[in-house]
């Protein structure tokens, strides 16, 4: 098996704990990092990243198959973007249907000590997005 295909194997499996094992809005960055580097130890943080509009922490894989911003304010992880090649999506989506409400066939919902919050799916042309963030009330 090539390299290459072990690893995005390795990543298919791993990916859904991202999406499950921790709540990273409302956390702050090194809340955030720590939780990034017990979960997800084969993204690597891109320090080299910066945005003057944006207070965010980019973190990527080697192969550069996912790619994922949270973007902060005041302080706290206000959203996350996941974007990812379209290898992953059929796991990805595999796994938001068994862990969450599905709304609609891009959609879903779940409730976390005590906030409502969405996931959304969008296709773009070359990947896709995973958008997780807090319901607006």
């Amino acid at each position: 098996m090539p390299a290459k295909t072990l690893l995005l194997a390795l990543l298919i499996l791993l990916i859904p704990f991202l999406l499950s094992a921790q709540d990273f809005i409302g956390k702050t960055k090194e809340e955030v990092r720590k939780l990034m580097a017990e979960y997800q130890k084969e993204l690597i943080e891109d320090e080299s990243a910066k945005n003057p509009v944006y207070d965010m922490i980019k973190y990527s894989d080697r192969d550069e198959n996912q790619t994922i911003l949270f973007v902060f304010e005041n302080g706290l992880c206000r959203y996350y973007k996941q974007m990812c090649d379209y290898a992953l999506l059929k796991e990805i989506t595999k796994k938001l249907d068994s862990e969450y409400t599905k709304t609609n066939d891009s959609t879903w919902c779940y409730q976390s000590e005590g906030n409502n919050y969405v996931i959304s799916l969008k296709k773009e042309q070359w990947y896709f997005v995973v958008d997780t963030k807090m319901m607006e009330q």
